[in-house]
C-alpha cells in the first residue's frame, strides 16, 4: 500500500510539471496566433496611417490600388493628394485640389482608385509606402502609411 502510494505522488507531480510547461506553450503558440506575429514581414490586406488620419478599408486588384480613409482631424483637409510609392497615377478624389471634410469617409474605388502600380498579377504580395499630403489652417502637412495586401 506505501509503495502504491509512492508510485501515484511521483505520476502526478510528473504530470503537473509537464502538464503546466505544455500548457504555456500552448498559450504562447495562440497568442502569436491570433496577433499575427508569426509571419511580421507580411500581414493580409493590412492598410495604415499615423493620426489624423485611419485607413479603415484596401484591396489590390490587377488594375490598382482602393482605398478608404476617414478624416479625423478635427478640421477639414484641403488641397488632399494621395500617392503610393511604385504606383504612377492618381486618384481623381485625391488629386491636390479636393477638400476632404472632418469625419467623413473617403473612398478612393472604382473609378476613383489609383492606377499604374505596375504589371499586378492575382496572389502577388504589394507591400509599399502610402503618402497623404493636405494643408490645414493654411499649412502644409504629409502623412505617410503603409499598405500590404494580396493581390485580388
Amino acid at each position: 500500500m506505501f509503495l502504491k502510494s509512492k508510485v501515484a505522488q511521483a505520476t502526478k507531480e510528473f504530470l503537473m510539471t509537464y502538464g503546466w510547461a505544455v500548457g504555456v506553450v500552448l498559450i504562447a503558440i495562440c497568442v502569436l496566433a491570433i496577433f499575427g506575429l508569426s509571419n511580421p514581414e507580411f500581414q493580409r490586406n493590412n492598410c495604415k496611417l499615423s493620426a489624423p488620419l485611419r485607413c479603415v478599408d484596401s484591396k489590390v486588384t490587377e488594375s490598382g490600388v482602393e482605398l478608404a480613409i476617414v478624416n479625423m482631424a478635427g478640421i477639414d483637409l484641403k488641397n488632399v493628394s494621395v500617392s503610393i510609392s511604385g504606383c504612377t497615377g492618381k486618384s481623381n478624389l485625391a488629386n491636390g485640389t479636393q477638400t476632404w471634410i472632418d469625419g467623413i469617409q473617403t473612398s478612393l474605388a472604382g473609378a476613383d482608385k489609383i492606377t499604374g502600380c505596375g504589371s499586378l498579377k492575382i496572389n502577388d504580395k504589394f507591400k509599399q509606402t502610402i503618402r497623404v499630403d493636405y494643408i490645414t489652417n493654411d499649412i502644409s502637412h504629409s502623412n505617410s502609411g503603409q499598405i500590404s495586401a494580396i493581390v485580388e
